[in-house]
């Protein structure tokens, strides 16, 4: 997912929503970066990434801590774990 500079989407209905400043997204451009929901990355993301507000009051997040973070938080190796743990539950006899 990283992004170098700012991340721009041609086409986009509002490409002001991505291209604030450089290096930064709103919530709304982070959505459609990450393709989640605005709601949910209110709700997970945590504070402690850094951010700016713009001089109209908008959150701007800062996409490669967001991209860090995105990293650090993927599951890979905790859904390896649940699939071994489904999987190593089957019943593998023939009926």
């Amino acid at each position: 997912m990283s992004v170098a500079g700012t991340a721009k989407v041609s086409g986009a209905k509002n490409e002001g929503a991505w291209n604030v400043a450089p290096g930064y997204l709103t919530w709304k451009g982070l959505a459609r970066y990450s393709s989640c929901s605005k709601r949910w990355l209110q709700t997970h993301v945590p504070h402690s990434l850094r951010f700016r507000v713009d001089g109209k009051g908008k959150v701007l997040i800062l996409i490669r801590d967001f991209d860090a973070w995105m990293e650090r938080h993927r599951g890979g190796q905790d859904l390896d774990r649940v699939l071994g743990e489904v999987l190593g539950g089957l019943d593998t006899s023939k009926r």
